[in-house]
């Protein structure tokens, strides 16, 4: 069973009515549904204080409101019931003074290419979007029959749909390849812990996808398995390592992120067709003979 916060609240001190409110929080995204069947509710609590976007969707006609912030604010369009509505960029907050009926999904962290496909989302109805988030309204009405994870799996899902909306992904998805942006991040996570700690699972949902499409396409991008990639950086480092004075050989292989020597030198032994401590050797004898030859610090 999931947890659903419901509570009743008074906006602001000037408001004139309360305002009913749900929420629900997951590691990278949360919705709440704000609901009041009065007029003069006032300014709208935040969606989160973390929160990189928002996305709303209108349950009921939303008649005009006021978006601003420091307490200025500007008059925004009436939105048509099952329509979505982005609030401005910024640290931003809304002013109703009429019934309404809101369900926002927002997210915990930035991406710079979602802002024009939220843009272009406002007052239309994109069917997969609206499907997707009517999930959060059962959810609202009847948590007891939803799991968290089936949440999580909405969640992604609809992060995904607003990459494709960017168009970021253009050709590359259409070959099964990841976006630029995804392929750059994925190395970057990947790189950042050699021991290979980090769940391939998890960087595949920090890109909006499936732990499985993420393994074909970044094999598909860079020629590797996510784990062929990872060890291949591992190497390149043990050689740099290997280079650049007498490391012991279990300090290196510590520091690339193996469990110990003998993991170290099977590898190594696999990719480059020669020991650790034997390349070493090579390496410095070409040194030796050859000190300004590129090739022979590159050692075969």
């Amino acid at each position: 069973m999931i947890n659903i916060d419901f509570r009743y609240i008074s906006p602001s001190p000037a408001a004139k009515a309360s305002l009913e409110m749900w929420s629900f929080q997951a590691g990278q995204f949360g919705f709440s549904r704000l609901r009041s069947s009065q007029g003069k509710v006032g300014q709208l609590p935040p969606a989160a204080p973390d929160s990189g976007h928002v996305l709303s969707l209108n349950l009921g006609r939303l008649h005009l409101f006021r978006a601003g912030t420091n307490g200025s604010y500007t008059a925004q369009p009436a939105v048509e019931s099952e329509r979505f509505f982005v609030p401005p960029a910024g640290p931003v907050t809304l002013w109703v003074d009429q019934p309404f009926d809101i369900l926002r999904f927002h997210l915990h962290r930035q991406r710079h290419f979602f802002r024009p496909a939220l843009e272009r989302l406002c007052g239309r109805r994109d069917d997969i979007l609206y499907k997707l988030m009517s999930c959060f309204v059962s959810a609202i009405d009847n948590p007891a029959a939803v799991s968290p994870l089936m949440l999580n799996h909405v969640g992604q899902a609809i992060e995904q749909h607003l990459v494709h909306l960017s168009g970021d992904q253009g050709s590359a998805a259409r070959a099964g390849k990841l976006a630029p942006w995804q392929e750059r991040r994925a190395k970057e996570w990947l790189a950042a812990d050699l021991s290979g700690s980090v769940p391939i699972a998890d960087i595949a949902a920090r890109c909006g996808l499936s732990a499985g499409y993420f393994a074909t396409a970044f094999k598909h991008s860079t020629g590797l398995s996510p784990s062929a990639w990872l060890m291949a950086q591992r190497i390149e480092r043990a050689k740099a390592l290997l280079r650049s004075g007498h490391l012991p050989l279990q300090e290196v292989a510590l520091e690339c992120g193996f469990v110990d020597q003998s993991h170290f030198t099977r590898h190594f032994s696999k990719l480059v067709g020669a020991a650790p401590g034997q390349w070493r050797a090579r390496w410095a004898e070409n040194q030796t003979r050859n000190p300004n030859s590129v090739q022979d610090r590159r050692a075969a």
